[in-house]
């Protein structure tokens, strides 16, 4: 949105997703971020609400991680390497060299 000049934005999405649409937008400092959220007659909600609440758990994880300046653009799924670094490789190591 930036590259085109644009601040602000509606933000039409499902209902189980609009708090972290939300989240998200205001992270972004878009200017009075608006979301009007639809409820889906055809979706399962069970399957949905289910993994809506995982991403939005990851994403709370990832951007206090970002907050601190630890977590880079690829995100969590690389969180072990950074946290214990070459020590997770040794053991990694270790582990594959003692079962031979």
């Amino acid at each position: 949105m930036g590259i085109e000049g644009w601040e602000d934005a509606l933000i039409i999405t499902h209902e189980y997703h609009g708090a972290r649409a939300f989240d998200i937008a205001n992270f972004l400092k878009m200017k009075e971020p608006m979301v009007y959220p639809v409820t889906s007659q055809v979706l399962w909600m069970p399957w949905h609400k289910t993994r809506e609440t995982l991403a939005f758990t990851k994403w709370i994880i990832e951007r206090g991680l970002q907050a601190v300046g630890f977590a880079s653009r690829s995100g969590i799924s690389q969180l072990p390497r950074k946290l214990i670094g070459e020590a997770y490789l040794r053991v990694a190591q270790l582990s594959c060299n003692s079962s031979n």
